[in-house]
């Protein structure tokens, strides 16, 4: 359960280091409304299980129940969309990751939406590849990450990591750190939408500063 804007709610864990169970209730601003659906709040309960096998494999499991959204091509009236998802994660060694995940959903399309019948609902799938990775506290550290993502609006929750509505790309990605607490990082995405294959790429830049 990503929890990367406004949330209200509560979650509660439970479990020893090597098994850990999240329950997440709440509400949270996905955007909807933003991105052309009616809805300001998403009502969210979200159950995820994490299990490390060894220092090297983790996956990461769980479903989700969250208010549908017009935005994503998802009938209103439906209520809650019911997602369903799993992550896996390997660490090469110290300086290689590998993770990937498959995640779908039972949305309904809108049927006031003429466009929704074309929507591929296809199960949404990425794939990463991580070489190193920066270290906030370590001036000159790095990472480079390959990435292939394929969001399915009817089988993706929301909009993430700068990916636009019903798309698909690969990405690359590198980050730097200069100074203590100072990340920089940019990325290029070769970007397509799933049904129309309408080209969209992605360039950005950014500099943060933490304290």
């Amino acid at each position: 359960m990503d929890m990367d804007c406004d949330f209200a709610g509560f979650q509660l864990d439970y479990g020893k280091k090597d098994f850990k169970t999240f329950l997440t209730v709440g509400k949270m601003d996905l955007w909807d409304n933003v991105m052309g659906g009616t809805r300001e709040d998403e009502e969210i309960t979200s159950l995820r299980f994490f299990y490390p096998f060894d220092k090297k494999n983790d996956v990461n499991f769980g479903v989700s129940w969250s208010s549908a959204m017009q935005s994503r091509y998802q009938d209103p009236d439906q209520g809650r969309v019911f997602y369903y998802y799993g992550h896996a994660h390997h660490r090469f060694d110290k300086n290689w990751d590998l993770r990937a995940g498959l995640i779908a959903s039972n949305a309904k399309r809108d049927p006031s939406n003429p466009v929704a019948s074309t929507k591929s609902k296809h199960p949404g799938r990425w794939l990463q590849l991580l070489y190193k990775g920066e270290d906030l506290q370590r001036p000159g550290s790095y990472g480079i990450k390959l990435t292939y993502r394929y969001e399915p609006a009817l089988s993706w929750p929301t909009v993430t990591d700068w990916c636009d509505l019903n798309d698909k790309f690969v990405r690359l990605a590198f980050s730097y750190v200069p100074a203590k607490n100072i990340l920089l990082d940019t990325f290029y995405s070769w970007e397509r939408e799933i049904d129309t294959g309408d080209r969209d790429d992605m360039y950005r830049f950014q500099a943060q500063f933490f304290f």
